[in-house]
């Protein structure tokens, strides 16, 4: 069971979103992680995020430029004979 629990679960589906503005919760529940790793990866990884009043949110499109930063191509490994 999770840590961190809401009582109004989101019913939208995260695939039409494109410049909406998610919540932590909402952001863990897309990547499905945990909240603490998104407030680890704000902090320690650079996930971009706007800090409006008290609330801290993310922009969909942001976090998507975010992660396809994050892929690292490798090379297959040539195999020594």
């Amino acid at each position: 069971m999770p840590r961190y629990r809401r009582t109004d679960e989101p019913n939208t589906r995260f695939e039409e979103q494109d410049n909406w503005l998610l919540d932590s919760y909402e952001l863990a529940q897309m990547l499905r992680c945990d909240l603490r790793s998104i407030y680890n990866f704000r902090q320690k990884k650079g996930l971009p995020w706007i800090k409006l009043g008290s609330k801290v949110l993310f922009r969909r499109n942001e976090v998507d430029r975010w992660l396809e930063s994050l892929q690292t191509v490798t090379e297959p490994q040539k195999k020594k004979k």
